[in-house]
């Protein structure tokens, strides 16, 4: 009875929460929505042992490793961004995400739009 009403009042407040889930879980691991707002995303990924994703390459993002060690490359560079650390990701270059240790990693990542027009990042990623 409570998640129906909790539903019903997010649909009257005109919530995006009310008709799309904030999370999801994949191959790779899982992801969760944080914030969408017009102008910028906010979203979080946990990537599992050993896997490894590709990132959309449609917007240029901000990633910053929350927890754990990630490996980051491209066509232009491969870097290791370790706990604590933040690398940004060029629009139009596919990038892949690994995952190369035995504990999950999580890493948070900020979307720019000054147009205004931003979509919620929930194609983010797919397993590569």
């Amino acid at each position: 009875q409570s998640v129906k009403t909790v539903a019903e009042a997010l649909k009257a407040d005109n919530r995006p929460e009310a008709e799309a889930h904030t999370t999801s879980s994949h191959a790779w691991g899982n992801f969760e929505q944080l914030i969408h707002k017009s102008c910028f995303n906010l979203s979080s990924l946990t990537i599992k042992a050993g896997s490894v994703l590709e990132i959309d390459p449609a917007t240029a993002r901000e990633a910053i490793v929350v927890e754990g060690n990630l490996t980051v490359s491209n066509t232009h560079m491969q870097m290791d961004v370790l706990e604590g650390q933040r690398v940004a990701l060029e629009s139009n270059v596919p990038t892949k995400l690994m995952n190369r240790s035995n504990d999950a990693v999580e890493v948070v990542f900020l979307t720019l739009d000054p147009t205004g027009t931003a979509r919620p990042d929930t194609s983010i990623a797919h397993y590569a």
